[in-house]
């Protein structure tokens, strides 16, 4: 015989059918998932709540009734939080920021009381954790001294730092335009054995060869590098175009028109009428194009010195005289020559 539960009842939403549950409201599968949907979070909320209450009153219940699990249970409740952790990393990360900052003064404050008053406790853990994993830790060290000292990880730790570290002095040329590494060579533990296995060792005799990328505007992974030498590197430099490259900046020619006070002329006139040598208008204009008052600018700090009555850092001196920097540095600073002497003097008369 059906019961009154089992009849029939239309959907109080749609007017569709379905059977009534006894604990349950009249609706039908859509709209259920639609009603589930637009309460989403007042059901996460609910919940949050509920849970919350039910292990005020009962928490000590259930921690004694944890202690009766056994061995498998407790692996496989570990297991679970384990994968739920690694499932929800960001969720949980951002609600633990946001919990310590809004209770940084109770953390703060709490913090030193707690440990004072678990210190033994604390202390018995730490020394129980580290006994457990110093195996681990110590092949995990081995390892790592190993893969250091592998020769081609010298390459891979550059390659990298190009790429990502922003404090590297070839950033700019490498991270700095979208030069990037696949993510296969970048992670941390795995990158340079995957490397390795892709790259390969490089070939003998081995000090001649480094990584090389085929397409210069292009990333690092391996359909787009090769094992190269220097010169077939040189070879396969990037196009530098007039207004991006200093060294082509550098080399132009003396004719070239610059504009003064309104008035054009030649970067050789314009080293005529102030004074400064040439070479030092045009490293100077090639620092700072367009710049007129930067080529003039002569600061009076110690990094300058005077000559023929202009002042000039140790580099601009060095591009004057022909003679390396370092050497022009050595006279100067070191053995106290006069400016006059260091630039005049030919490196063989030292």
């Amino acid at each position: 015989m059906t019961t009154e539960v089992e009849k029939l009842a239309p959907c109080v939403h749609c007017g569709g059918n379905r059977r009534r549950l006894p604990s349950g409201k009249p609706y039908c599968p859509d709209c259920k998932k639609a009603y589930n949907a637009a309460n989403r979070d007042k059901r996460k909320e609910y919940n949050k709540a509920y849970h919350k209450q039910h292990w005020e009153k009962n928490g000590d219940k259930i921690k004694e009734k944890r202690k009766n699990w056994s061995p498998e249970r407790k692996a496989a409740n570990k297991e679970y939080l384990r994968q739920y952790r690694i499932d929800n990393r960001e969720e949980l990360s951002a609600k633990q920021k946001q919990y310590n900052i809004e209770n940084a003064e109770w953390l703060n404050a709490n913090r030193k009381k707690y440990r004072e008053a678990n210190k033994e406790r604390i202390s018995e853990k730490n020394r129980t954790h580290y006994l457990n994993n110093q195996e681990d830790r110590i092949a995990y060290s081995r390892n790592f001294r190993a893969e250091r000292m592998h020769p081609e990880y010298k390459i891979w730790d550059g390659m990298k730092q190009r790429c990502i570290n922003e404090t590297s002095h070839a950033f700019d040329d490498w991270g700095g335009r979208g030069i990037t590494m696949c993510d296969r060579w970048l992670v941390n533990h795995e990158g340079f054995d995957n490397f390795i296995e892709d790259m390969g060792p490089r070939p003998e005799p081995k000090h001649l060869y480094s990584i090389n990328r085929i397409d210069n505007n292009k990333g690092y992974y391996k359909e787009n590098c090769e094992w190269a030498t220097k010169k077939e590197q040189a070879n396969n430099r990037r196009a530098r175009g007039e207004e991006s490259s200093f060294r082509n900046r550098l080399n132009i020619p003396d004719s070239f028109i610059i504009e003064r006070d309104n008035r054009k002329m030649s970067l050789k006139e314009f080293s005529e009428e102030t004074g400064i040598f040439l070479i030092i208008v045009k490293y100077r204009w090639a620092r700072h194009p367009m710049s007129i008052d930067w080529i003039l600018d002569e600061s009076d700090d110690n990094r300058f010195y005077n000559y023929h009555n202009h002042n000039y850092n140790l580099f601009e001196l060095s591009l004057i005289s022909g003679i390396k920097q370092s050497i022009s540095f050595t006279r100067i600073i070191k053995q106290g020559w006069t400016v006059e002497q260091a630039v005049s003097t030919p490196v063989d008369f030292d």
